[in-house]
C-alpha cells in the first residue's frame, strides 16, 4: 500500500524494472516475489528522462535516510536491484514492500506497506546519494 503521492521514476529505472517484473511474473508467483507490488507502482509513475529527476526523488541505488513512524527509528539504506540485496548493509531490494515503497518517493514523503507483523509506515527524512544528482545516470 502507497501513501497517494506524484510518484516519478527514470526512462532507464522504469525499462529494467519492468524486465525483472516481466520476468518474475512469467517463473513465479507475483505477491511472493513483490512482482506485482512494484508492476503497480510503475503503472502508477510518472517516467521521467534521468536528467529531469530532481535530486530529492529516490531512485535505483539511491541512499536514503528512512523514519520508522512508530518508533521514530532512523536508519540509512541504499535501494538495489534485487540481486545486489543485503540486508546487513543496509541494501533493500526494489522487490522487498520497503523497497517498493519508497521507489519514487520524495524528501519528506511518508509511505506505508504490508509485513507479516502489519502495516509499517516510514518518512523519508533524506536523500544522501542519487545516481542522477551525481551524474551518473548509468547506474
Amino acid at each position: 500500500m502507497r501513501t497517494e503521492r506524484n510518484t516519478r521514476i527514470t526512462e532507464r529505472d522504469a525499462a529494467r524494472l519492468a524486465r525483472i517484473v516481466e520476468d518474475l511474473l512469467r517463473r513465479t508467483s507475483a505477491i511472493e516475489n513483490g512482482a506485482e507490488a512494484l508492476h503497480d507502482t510503475l503503472d502508477a509513475a510518472r517516467i521521467v528522462p534521468s536528467v529531469e529527476i530532481d535530486a530529492d526523488v529516490v531512485t535505483m541505488n539511491s541512499e536514503v535516510t528512512i523514519e520508522d513512524a512508530g518508533s521514530g527509528e532512523q536508519r540509512l539504506v541504499r535501494l538495489v536491484y534485487p540481486e545486489q540485496a543485503d540486508a546487513g548493509k543496509g541494501r533493500v531490494s526494489v522487490l522487498s514492500p520497503l523497497g517498493s515503497a519508497i521507489l519514487g518517493a520524495r524528501t519528506g514523503d511518508s509511505v506505508s506497506f504490508a509485513t507479516p507483523a502489519g502495516e509499517r509506515r516510514v518518512r523519508v527524512g533524506g536523500v544522501r546519494f542519487q545516481p542522477e544528482a551525481a551524474g551518473q545516470h548509468e547506474l
